[in-house]
């Protein structure tokens, strides 16, 4: 034994984890053979997280977890992808693998992603991990009795198999689940029936409509509406949003601090897409918790960058004043993001330099083109205010953008609206491309 090893055995053995936590799994593969000492120590570390998307890899690590019950009661979180896999290892090795799972004692996170065949979930047969407390699982009716078999569970996701992505079956048991200390789920409405009819009181749903219709939905809400009563994020996927839909959500999760709406078609006018949302209005007043609120679509905010500046310049117009009137009728909504991509973020202090007043960002950032193009809107949001018709927007808001480029600047672009001597029809297009100079010469 070297004399360094040495020192590190002598080491309460509280102090050596903390000094181990912080190796990666690499460094923590040096340090286990060193001795029998360390090697105990660096186990938990080294099986605590499997992921594998290699066959050879996977074939190499569960025999080790097959015939060392002590590595496989270190591991916490088992990931499996047989997208990545392949079949042929799982079918010639399907023993090894049983077994390898079978003594993960101290399971506590479990995710079986991507199944293109049953054989997967049927590894699961029989067994049971008192720590499992998050599964993502197969939508599959193979999960049902291993979902019965775990009461503590406090998150469920499915995801469809590849085979059949398209051709869902609903899920059921011949008995209800027991699951009191459920928080999150996300599937399929025709898994939520199964899942939800054992629960008591669920935090964060992500609900995916088979069939896009809102009766359907509203019916299901209604089915758990205890079990639903105290949502705080909810996130629906599906192809209709209609004023039965908004009434629906109003009704049974009026309790919901984050709202995301997904539209699963794209909209193939740039600028259509928050106005699908406009029945959500009234409704509004039924979420008194309400501080997120996210519209979106498939393809949103794809075209945004390229759309020429007269377009941007008609969707912040719109939104603008949407989101002021959607901001007064809910006082805690303090972010909302359009289809377009622009998210709408309100002030936090009644006056001084960050008054309650809506700007826009983008969700992202990062890249130049991203930095750019907020810049641009920025600008066109100056040219929204000053566009708005007299009363449309708060006096707030010229007072803010006065006081944030100056009267002589901001008076500027107020001239361009009012004394822009073209034809009414073109105007909003010269404004639009106008602002590019006024702001390169501020």
């Amino acid at each position: 034994m070297s004399a360094i090893s040495s020192k590190l055995t002598r080491l309460p053995p509280e102090l050596l984890s903390l000094i181990l936590e912080h190796l990666d799994r690499a460094e923590l593969a040096l340090v286990a053979p060193v001795n029998r000492s360390l090697h105990n120590q660096c186990l938990p570390g080294l099986y605590r997280a499997i992921s594998l998307e290699e066959p050879a890899k996977l074939v190499q690590c569960f025999k080790t977890l097959a015939s060392n019950a002590s590595c496989a009661s270190c591991v916490r979180h088992l990931s499996l992808d047989e997208l990545h896999l392949g079949r042929y290892p799982l079918r010639a090795t399907r023993l090894l693998l049983r077994s390898g799972i079978q003594n993960m004692t101290g399971l506590q996170v479990l995710g079986l992603e991507n199944m293109l065949t049953e054989s997967y979930i049927q590894l699961l047969d029989g067994l049971t991990f008192p720590r499992l407390h998050t599964v993502v699982l197969p939508h599959h009716p193979g999960a049902v009795p291993f979902i019965l078999r775990h009461p503590h569970l406090t998150s469920i996701s499915f995801i469809p198999p590849v085979s059949s992505l398209y051709h869902l079956e609903p899920l059921s048991g011949d008995t209800k689940p027991s699951l009191s200390q459920l928080r999150f789920f996300s599937g399929w409405d025709i898994s939520a029936d199964f899942v939800l009819s054992g629960a008591r009181s669920v935090r964060q749903i992500t609900l995916r409509c088979s069939n896009g219709s809102s009766s359907s939905l509203a019916a299901l809400l209604q089915r758990h509406s205890a079990a639903l009563s105290a949502v705080q994020d909810f996130t629906l996927l599906t192809t209709t949003f209609d004023d039965a839909l908004f009434r629906a959500l109003a009704t049974y999760i009026p309790s919901v601090q984050n709202l995301v709406l997904y539209h699963t078609q794209r909209d193939p006018e740039l600028d259509a897409g928050w106005q699908r949302y406009a029945a959500f209005e009234k409704h509004l007043t039924s979420f008194p918790n309400l501080v997120l609120l996210l519209l979106t679509h498939h393809g949103a905010g794809r075209d945004v960058l390229d759309a020429p500046a007269e377009a941007v310049f008609d969707m912040l117009n719109g939104e603008l004043q949407q989101i002021v009137r959607w901001g007064s009728i809910a006082p805690t909504l303090a972010v909302c993001t359009f289809p377009s991509g622009h998210q709408w973020i309100r002030g936090t202090e009644t006056g001084g330099p960050l008054p309650r007043l809506w700007l826009p960002h983008l969700a992202n950032e990062a890249s130049d083109e991203r930095r750019n193009a907020a810049q641009i809107r920025l600008q066109l949001t100056i040219l929204a205010v000053a566009w708005s018709p007299a009363g449309a927007i708060p006096a707030e808001y010229l007072e803010h953008w006065t006081s944030v480029v100056g009267k002589e600047v901001f008076a500027r672009f107020q001239d361009v609206v009012e004394r822009a001597t073209i034809p009414p029809d073109h105007l909003k297009g010269y404004l639009a491309a106008k602002i590019l100079n006024l702001s390169s010469s501020t």
